[in-house]
């Protein structure tokens, strides 16, 4: 977690482990008086942006908390500033791959260039990925903040509508809408509906080892897997509070952890109880200011990429 200080925590930011059911301070990592952000995570990585170069020229590094490494990525060779990065491990080519993406000009693909962490390089992919513009930004923005989608078996995951679909109005949570980082490509997947879904949020979310949506309006939650086809893990009423909660802001990232009460979502400083429907505040010493990301210990960094210790970072 990035607990960022000042008004909208722009004076500084300090890094911290924090435990997801408690936010529960692990492990100390950076206090800095420039403020960062957590563009994403994947497996031992964590993907961040700094905005210290007055020209506002982005500057990404890869982090490892872990064993506290950092490796700084060049600059891309698109021209034009990017509006959003995935990060994620293309599991074909097993390498990771930042993907930053761009509208083009002549208001009908999407341009892409990617870094891949094995030669330390971008390249540009011209293969017009077909899509409109007003469809690029629901897809990749949210209340003026990039979503770069939730990161799982090799793909970045979106709920949205289906591109020039008929039937559901633009903006409609539809289909699951997937990016292979191994293929570059996109998929569209329908989503499951019950009659009593109008007006809900869905959010996709790591089940145990599957891809799952959970789903959630004012009058019920249910949680859906997706195997071979979709699956309905859990169906239960809603509250209020619990509606509000993942209607307010749905571009944060969604932790989900089994109990023995039926288990909590994580989202934001708050944790929400699928069977009790109670909302619960976690980590009132956090700061309003806060970036999430989730990732596990590894040692990717340590060797043969030239990456540094954290404590030389400027």
């Amino acid at each position: 977690m990035l607990e960022g200080s000042g008004r909208y925590g722009k004076k500084g930011c300090s890094l911290a482990v924090r435990h997801a059911d408690a936010l529960r301070k692990t492990h100390h990592i950076l206090k800095s008086t420039e403020r960062y952000y957590l563009l994403g995570s994947c497996n031992e990585l964590l993907l961040t942006l700094d905005h210290i170069d007055t020209r506002y020229r982005q500057n990404l590094m890869l982090w490892n908390p872990c064993i506290r490494k950092w490796l700084r990525i060049p600059p891309s060779p698109m021209s034009f500033r990017a509006v959003v990065y995935l990060f994620g491990f293309a599991s074909c080519s097993k390498d990771y791959k930042v993907i930053e993406t761009s509208f083009g000009q002549d208001g009908g693909s999407m341009s892409i260039a990617v870094y891949t962490l094995s030669d330390q390089q971008w390249s540009l992919r011209n293969n017009g990925l077909n899509m409109s513009f007003s469809y690029y930004k629901r897809l990749f923005w949210q209340n003026c903040s990039p979503k770069t989608g939730f990161i799982f078996q090799g793909a970045a995951h979106w709920i949205s509508d289906y591109p020039n679909g008929d039937g559901n109005p633009a903006g409609s949570s539809t289909h699951l809408v997937s990016l292979d980082f191994d293929l570059e490509k996109f998929t569209y997947l329908e989503l499951p509906f019950a009659s009593d879904d109008i007006g809900a949020v869905r959010f996709p979310f790591r089940l145990r080892e599957s891809l799952a949506v959970f789903c959630i309006s004012s009058v019920k939650s249910s949680i859906w897997e997706l195997k071979e086809v979709w699956t309905q893990r859990f169906s239960g009423l809603s509250s209020g509070d619990g509606f509000s909660l993942f209607s307010s802001s749905p571009r944060l990232p969604l932790f989900f952890y089994e109990s023995d009460d039926g288990g909590c979502f994580v989202y934001g400083k708050k944790s929400y109880n699928i069977v009790s429907c109670q909302v619960h505040e976690l980590g009132k010493s956090v700061s309003r200011y806060v970036d999430m990301q989730m990732y596990r210990e590894g040692l990717v960094l340590c060797k043969g990429y030239g990456a540094k210790d954290l404590e030389s970072c400027s």
